[in-house]
């Protein structure tokens, strides 16, 4: 039964060969996974122009009561960027919806947005498994609902190296932005809002006092969310060069986590073989893990599964 599915897998790779794009835009393939909660999302995927070395990796979260075409003006920035986007219709919305999940949205039932992690979740897992892409360089972006679903799965997820939020608010559906931004020790984080938005404007500056490295732009033009990106037509590239930035250049002394603890290990280790291939995380660097609070391994861990086995003794079977 689908709901009984543990991990997030590909269902489906393609849904059709391309998405409908641009002449100069760069080709998108439809896509479909499943969620641990057994629900198919729909989603665009961009590949990145080359393959070599392996790209940074770009999540979109678009917002309440939209869906995944929102984020077309930040495709060709993202892409130019070197990145491999994916953007994803979150439950309720575009083509993920469900007469149960479109009417909980509606309600606004802070129990459907809790699950959004899973959705990020299912996301993660279905992008990481494309050859072409750096796990270890890892960027959220989202509107509202979206950037509020980003900064709640990042305090879970530490391999997030940055986060983009259009719009941000102190609470958004059951999501409390106040309690999460201090655990975002070591990510870059980004809040975009209008300056004639005054709510998010407040909500910015609240935000940046709770954490030093949040960065907090206000623009002079009109909007909420994606709406951002059409209404400054620059503001796609800045977001761009932020996010390029934030995730770095490819690096050769990546260690191994997971999601679900705050042990870091270096490459060789015997626990690596031993740990779920959905719940391995990435960092590019010894620092980096430890400037997110996930520490060392004491243990080189176990030997590998053929040092493990004795030798057969003389004399016995």
């Amino acid at each position: 039964m689908a709901s009984h599915v543990r991990f997030a897998w590909l269902i489906v790779t393609a849904l059709g060969p391309f998405a409908t794009a641009g002449a100069d835009d760069p080709p998108a393939r439809a896509v479909a996974f499943q969620t641990s909660d057994g629900l198919l999302l729909s989603a665009d995927y961009y590949p990145p122009a080359r393959k070599d070395p392996p790209a940074p990796v770009a999540i979109l979260l678009h917002g309440h009561r939209q869906d995944r075409s929102c984020w077309e003006p930040l495709i060709n920035p993202l892409h130019a960027a070197g990145f491999a986007v994916l953007c994803l219709d979150l439950r309720g919305h575009g083509e993920s919806r469900t007469e149960a999940t479109v009417n909980r949205m509606a309600d606004r039932d802070p129990g459907v947005v809790a699950d959004l992690h899973r959705d990020l979740r299912a996301a993660y897992d279905w992008i990481t498994t494309q050859p072409e892409i750096d796990r270890a360089r890892f960027a959220l972006i989202g509107a509202d609902l979206g950037g509020a679903a980003a900064l709640r799965y990042a305090t879970r997820d530490r391999s997030v190296d940055c986060i983009v939020c259009l719009t941000p608010a102190l609470e958004t559906m059951g999501i409390d932005t106040r309690s999460d931004v201090p655990k975002l020790r070591g990510r870059d984080v980004l809040l975009v809002s209008a300056r004639s938005d005054a709510e998010a404007s407040a909500a910015s500056a609240e935000l940046v006092k709770l954490a030093p490295q949040i960065k907090a732009q206000a623009i002079a033009a009109a909007g909420r969310g994606a709406e951002l990106l059409t209404a400054d037509p620059r503001l796609a590239t800045r977001i761009a060069d932020f996010v390029r930035s934030a995730v770095g250049k490819p690096s050769r002394n990546i260690v191994v986590g997971t999601i679900d603890n705050h042990v870091y290990h270096l490459p060789g280790s015997g626990w690596i073989e031993r740990m779920n291939p959905s719940n391995v995380r990435l960092f590019s660097s010894p620092q980096e893990a430890e400037a997110r609070g996930v520490r060392k391994s004491f243990s080189a861990g176990p030997a590998s599964k053929d040092a493990e086995t004795p030798s057969p003794k003389k004399g016995r079977p």
